[in-house]
């Protein structure tokens, strides 16, 4: 059955189809700002015309190689991917990006296509071009798509910590733990203890001078 259907496929792809109405590709998000080096999803989807009926999708792009890297394409449940070099190609080099999908069940209404993962590279505006070689055939083999809207991302460096902060920082942080005296909380029964025992001593030098003093007194 699926050797049927690619054959299908493939000999739709092949045949120059009549242009009518205009089916198109969309992307979400269709913009953003994203962190160089950050790997992030964006969605792909198929939105026919009201009334058609689409059966097989072409997606041929191009995208900024220096901004953007293509790490895969998911075709969503549904799809039947076609493998053919013409119609599935990923290149991260020239930044090419050709992907082809048969839907049996007929596309309606807007549709995931499939999901692509990207990795933010160099700083900058990265955009993604549809070509106008992408197709969208119905049942009667007609391509139905026309032109669709780019997506643009810009990439922001990541923010760094200067060192020279960070540093200064665990300076202060340690001259601070260095010069906070340590207190040692007395407690106050000891402080009463110590006093009343240095009054005890006080009072007994002095009755000891007293009796020293009587038993040398001579007696009248």
């Amino acid at each position: 059955m699926k050797k049927i259907l690619y054959l299908f496929l493939a000999f739709s792809i092949l045949l120059l189809p009549v242009v009518t109405n205009a089916a198109t590709f969309s992307f979400t998000p269709s913009n953003g700002s994203f962190t160089s080096g950050k790997i992030f999803n964006v969605a792909v989807y198929v939105n026919p015309s009201a009334g058609e009926e689409i059966t097989v999708a072409k997606l041929s792009a191009t995208f900024s190689a220096n901004d953007l890297e293509v790490i895969s394409f998911t075709q969503t449940d549904g799809w039947i991917p076609l493998t053919t070099p013409d119609s599935n190609l990923i290149n991260n080099t020239t930044g090419k990006l050709i992907k082809t999908g048969g839907f049996p069940a007929r596309v309606t209404k807007s549709k995931q296509f499939g999901v692509l993962k990207l990795k933010a590279k160099n700083v900058g505006i990265a955009t993604i071009n549809i070509e106008g070689n992408s197709m969208m055939l119905d049942t009667a083999n007609a391509n139905k798509y026309v032109a669709s809207s780019g997506v643009s991302f810009t990439i922001v460096a990541p923010i760094v910590k200067n060192p020279i902060e960070i540093q200064d920082v665990k300076k202060t942080s340690v001259e601070t733990t260095a010069t906070t005296p340590t207190q040692i909380a007395k407690n106050p029964s000891e402080e009463t203890t110590t006093t009343d025992m240095a009054t005890t001593t006080d009072v007994s030098q002095n009755q000891t001078a007293a009796v020293a003093t009587a038993g040398n007194t001579p007696n009248s």
